[in-house]
């Protein structure tokens, strides 16, 4: 494994403990749920981050994208799925099948993101 598909790996890693660290952080209930503009940017940049970085630490060769793109995008939405279930049970969280919809905006744009750099680097070679 090269380098820095080990590196890519380990920040993944690093991203889904935050996740999964912050979504256990318990908050005091609240009356309603109101939108936050903060909420939704977390949200977008760590499945940004964690599905850009998984892409890499995955990428297996440069012309076998297609099972890679599919691979990560079903494994970060399902660790998106994890996440809502886990705040279930923590204390002033909940279940909210928004902030899925949140990290799939996220997730996805970190797999086009990295396709589009792929598709420029290969160009220039």
């Amino acid at each position: 494994m090269h380098i820095y598909r080990a590196f890519a790996l380990f920040i993944t890693l690093i991203v889904g403990v935050f996740i999964f660290v912050y979504s256990s952080t318990p908050f005091p209930p609240s009356p309603s749920r109101v939108f936050s503009f903060l909420s939704v940017a977390y949200h977008v940049g760590v499945f940004f981050l964690l599905s850009s970085f998984l892409l890499l630490g995955v990428k297996a060769d440069r012309n076998l994208w297609s099972k890679e793109f599919f691979l990560v995008f079903f494994l970060s939405l399902f660790y998106a799925f994890l996440d809502e279930l886990h705040q279930h049970f923590v204390p002033g969280r909940a279940m909210d099948l928004m902030d899925v919809g949140y990290d799939v905006v996220g997730l996805f744009s970190g797999i086009m993101l990295m396709g589009f750099l792929h598709v420029v680097q290969a160009r220039r070679n």
